[in-house]
């Protein structure tokens, strides 16, 4: 009776796994979906217009006024059906180099706003278990792309963009040696604006 009892607890235990397990897929399945309709409406949209995406010190050029900057930006390819892109990754790393470099607090609002004087601008929300986030990943931990001059690996962060730019066929708006080398290795388009 007892080893009755604990097989059909064991065969009630394995069917609520199987229905979890499948669950599980269903949700997975429905994500890789939903992220590759997304890739295809930004590739849409990138054969529409131009999409530019801001790294890190690009917003910090922007945010402080840097007008050189500010100027190229608004007039690359033209001026014309421009998009501005900034993942919400970036917004919080700049928050928080505002923070420990200048001791100054920085609303996420503000930000926008002056992001705002470039012209249309969208911040991307990261899906931290999408495809564009574990191939950044993969990147990250390969250590592959370096800065020649100190030797230090792309960061987390670079790796994303490097990865979002790619799959969503964005121009990456950076100066970083590193990250424009690694763009072009996997045929991405940059743009320098601090380039003279």
């Amino acid at each position: 009776e007892i080893e009755r009892k604990e097989e059909e607890a064991k065969r009630i235990r394995e069917a609520k796994e199987e229905i979890e397990r499948k669950e599980i897929q269903k949700t997975y399945e429905k994500e890789q979906e939903e992220e590759a309709k997304r890739i295809r409406e930004a590739k849409e949209e990138a054969e529409r217009r131009h999409v530019l995406l801001l790294d890190t010190m690009i917003v910090h050029d922007v945010f402080t006024d840097n007008m050189d900057v500010i100027t190229k930006l608004k007039n690359y390819e033209g001026g014309n059906n421009l998009l501005f892109l900034v993942l919400d990754r970036i917004i919080l790393e700049f928050i928080n180099m505002r923070k420990e470099k200048f001791g100054e607090s920085v609303e996420h609002d503000k930000i926008i706003e002056k992001l705002s004087l470039l012209g249309e601008i969208k911040e991307i929300r990261l899906n931290w278990v999408s495809p564009v986030v574990y191939k950044a990943k993969e990147i990250e931990s390969s250590g592959k792309y370096k800065n020649e001059t100190t030797g230090v690996a792309l960061s987390e962060t670079d790796c994303i963009l490097l990865q979002h730019a790619i799959d969503y066929l964005c121009t990456l708006v950076t100066d970083d040696g590193a990250l424009i080398n690694a763009a072009s290795e996997n045929e991405g388009d940059v743009f320098n604006p601090r380039k003279p």
